[in-house]
């Protein structure tokens, strides 16, 4: 798994360079944006949502807490909800009682 020094190396710029333009903080050149994007592309990195989630102290993660995940209507609510927050990088917990 490629890390961000990774991609970093590869587009010969530094890791700030690469976090700036994966977070859209700073003016980045196009040509370095373009350099950096590529070594992401070639390189298939996916940014850690550990240190994501260290840095931003933010984890992304939404509980679900049911009674029987055997019943369909569970199982669609449990659908629906990975439907909304799968796009928006979030993921999910689900815990189940048992009752």
């Amino acid at each position: 798994m490629a890390t961000i020094q990774d991609v970093a190396d590869k587009a010969g710029v530094s890791i700030a360079t690469v976090s700036h333009v994966l977070n859209n903080t700073r003016f980045v050149s196009d040509e370095t944006r373009s350099v950096v994007l590529e070594a992401i592309q070639k390189l298939n990195y996916h940014p850690s949502a550990a240190a994501r989630s260290l840095s931003s102290r933010k984890t992304q993660t939404i509980g679900m807490v049911i009674s029987d995940i055997t019943n369909i209507f569970f199982g669609r609510m449990i659908q629906g909800v990975l439907d909304v927050i799968t796009p928006q990088d979030y993921n999910l917990i689900l815990c189940t009682t048992g009752d």
